[in-house]
């Protein structure tokens, strides 16, 4: 399992050490149990995708000078 911060957020996974982690910063195993049990983070898979929209380039006109007609 992995998790998001949120917000600075503190805490002892192994049971004697606490562990002090950054907001943003992506937990796994028992400290994103912990985390997320806290509401201090999101779960990673469950963060929104933001698209893009991609729009083709637009048309240019040709430049310099024309050429002589024969």
């Amino acid at each position: 399992m992995k998790a998001i911060l949120t917000r600075s957020y503190a805490c002892a996974p192994e049971g004697h050490t606490v562990l002090k982690f950054e907001a943003g910063s992506v937990l796994e195993g028992r400290a994103a149990e912990l985390a997320l049990a806290d509401g201090a983070a999101v779960e990673a898979n469950a963060m929104p995708v933001l698209e893009t929209k991609i729009e083709p380039p637009t048309e240019t006109k040709k430049r310099g000078r024309p050429r002589k007609e024969a």
